[in-house]
Order: structure tokens, then sequence, then C-alpha cells
């Protein structure tokens, strides 16, 4: 009788699990403006569905992004995420929240959290929740984005998967497994263990989309992490 009982709690304990968790994963896709008064000393060549060339040709480079939808972004949406390859360091990539353009309602990636120099498509994501809220931006068809890519010319970003996702789920880092080059993840005591078949870069993002670490790997090999949720290469993992 008891053992009957105990099963029963452990289904139905189950089946309020699953009912809590999303169902289903809410992304945004953003498309860039390609010409006219929005799109500032840089050559933009490309579309959402089949990715963009960005090559800067001065000091002062940006790309609004086209205005949203008349609904605007959903409110559970607050994670920008998105796939590049650079040909040289960014260093700093600024997001105003437009509308109006101005300082103070723009964040700055600098150092760590900046476009790195890189062959390989990295996955780059962050988080605009506290944005979102500030600037009480987002949910208007007249809001837009705009991204500024440093401050040199002569620099080559090429981007796909541009998406404002929904953080609790994982499917707008799914892009990411696309990789020719596959990676195998999983949680170990004090990080993850990573498993691919050719060298590449393993970046390492917290939950929020922050990123926490990044490796160089060919082969096996253990990035020690503090205890946390962590997303590897489009793989949510749990470090205990």
């Amino acid at each position: 009788m008891i053992l009957y009982l105990m099963r029963n709690f452990t289904y139905l304990l189950l089946s309020v699990v699953l009912m809590l968790l999303p169902t289903t994963a809410k992304a945004y896709k953003l498309s860039f403006m390609t010409e006219g008064i929005l799109v500032n000393q840089v050559t933009l060549s490309g579309s959402a569905d089949e990715g963009y060339t960005i090559t800067t040709t001065g000091g002062d480079p940006y790309v609004y992004t086209t205005q949203f939808t008349p609904s605007g972004i959903p409110s559970e949406c607050t994670l920008l995420s998105f796939d590049y390859q650079c040909s040289a360091e960014i260093s700093e990539l600024q997001l105003f929240f437009a509308d109006p353009t101005t300082e103070a309602r723009s964040i700055h990636q600098r150092n760590e959290n900046t476009l790195k120099k890189t062959s390989e498509w990295t996955h780059y994501t962050v988080d605009l929740s506290a944005a979102r809220q500030n600037f009480s931006w987002g949910g208007s068809a007249a809001d837009r984005l705009r991204m500024d890519f440093g401050n040199a010319p002569g620099v080559v970003v090429k981007i796909k998967n541009l998406e404002i996702i929904d953080p609790r789920t994982v499917t707008g880092i799914d892009a990411v497994k696309e990789s020719k080059a596959a990676v195998g993840v999983k949680a170990v005591e004090g990080g993850v263990e990573v498993a691919t078949v050719s060298t590449q870069e393993v970046p390492v993002y917290s939950i929020t989309g922050k990123l926490v670490a990044s490796r160089k790997v060919e082969g096996n090999a253990v990035i020690s992490l503090p205890r946390g949720v962590y997303v590897v290469k489009g793989t949510k993992v749990v470090v205990k």
C-alpha cells in the first residue's frame, strides 16, 4: 500500500513539473535595415533568413533593425541571441534601445563580452531583461534596436540567427548544433566535460547569456566551473 502511494505521488509530482515547464519556445526574429540613414558607415548585404555580412567603412559603424510588429516582442523574450564570425575583435559592441536613440538608453559590451576575432561560427548572447524594463522597450511597434560595431573601418562581421529569445528555453541557441564540428557536452563534478572531433573554441554561457568561460578544445577536456546552470554549444548543463 505504501509503495503504491509513493508511486502515485511520484507520477503526480512529475506531471506537475512537466506542466510548469515551458512547452513552446518563444523567439522573435530580427531583421536589419539594409539601406538609408539607419545604416551608417557600413556596407551590408544578406537577409534575416540567409544571414548578414557587415563591413565597417568608418569610425562610427552602426545598423538599425527594422521596427517591430504591431504587438511588439513577447514579454518573455529577453535574451539577444545570434551566431557570428568576425575578421577582427570589435573594441565595443554598443546596443541602443530606440526610439529615441540616446546614450542613456544604451548598454556597452566590452572586453570579454565583445565580439572576438573568429573564423568559426560562434554563439553570442546578451541579457536584455534590465533594458526592457528600464527603458520600457520592446513592446511597441515603434521600437527598434541599434547595434554599433566598434570604431574601426575594414572589419567584416557575419551574423546569422539574429533573434530575441525566451531564456527559459534553448531553442534560440540550438543553431549552434548545426556546426560541422560535433561537440559532446556533459556535466561532471566541478565543471563540464567537452568532447570535440576537431579543434574549436568552446564558449560557456550563464543561463542569462553572460560569457563566463571559453577554451580551445581538441579531443576531450574538462572546463572547471562553480555550481550553476550553463549553456555550452546549445546544451543546458547543471554543475553541482
